[in-house]
């Protein structure tokens, strides 16, 4: 069973997952979080408080789709971009953080 098709249904799916602790993290991310110097609670905060959501281009691991999640950390002092699977596990709508991008990339 896919995930959601749009982005509003998207960030609504996510927010939900991973305010009800319905999430899973990856190695990936992780790492991310470390190299970008994002504390766990900035990238949680950012999903909670984003309205900006669009599809990125990754294969989906679960079987989901793949979105980017924009806003700001705690302190709104820096861009957090999450960029996420949003997924069905054993009927219930989860998501997985699967990286943290640099906001400051070129993305043409």
């Amino acid at each position: 069973m896919p995930g959601p098709k749009t982005p509003v249904a998207a960030l609504e799916w996510i927010q939900k997952a991973v305010y009800d602790g319905r999430y899973h993290v990856s190695i990936h991310f992780r790492d991310m979080l470390y190299s970008r110097k994002i504390e766990m609670e900035d990238a949680c905060h950012a999903i909670e408080v984003a309205t900006v959501c669009e599809p990125y281009d990754r294969d989906p691991v679960h079987g989901g789709t793949c979105w980017r999640i924009k806003a700001h950390d705690i302190g709104e002092t820096k861009e957090v971009w999450v960029g996420c699977e949003a997924f069905y596990e054993s009927k219930k709508r989860k998501c997985m953080l699967c990286t943290l991008f640099d906001p400051n990339a070129d993305r043409r």
